[in-house]
């Protein structure tokens, strides 16, 4: 899952921040969720300069190439653990593969 839209060595651009997973239920509808999917994702260093941002994969972005959208998704909360880790909690209103950037 590499952006090319995001430039590598550029220290101001977003990196993918934790692991990324991915919500794919065989028969179940993965699009405009009501009430939304919610997830919790470790991060291993929280900047306190940047808020964390909740994303997911999309193929089709970038003429073909993917991409990371927030369209949809939502930071609920994010709260430190020991160490400079952070636990941060999304929303999305649909399922897919989903990171913290």
């Amino acid at each position: 899952f590499v952006d090319p839209t995001l430039e590598a060595g550029d220290p101001d651009a977003p990196s993918v921040a934790s692991k990324i997973i991915n919500v794919d239920p065989s028969g179940a509808a993965t699009d405009d969720l009501d009430p939304p999917v919610q997830y919790v994702l470790e991060v291993a260093e929280l900047d306190d300069s940047k808020e964390a941002e909740c994303v997911y994969w999309d193929y089709e972005a970038n003429d073909g190439a993917g991409g990371w959208k927030g369209d949809g998704c939502t930071l609920v909360a994010s709260a430190r653990l020991g160490g400079g880790s952070a636990s941060v909690t999304c929303t999305c209103t649909h399922m897919t593969n989903f990171a913290v950037l």
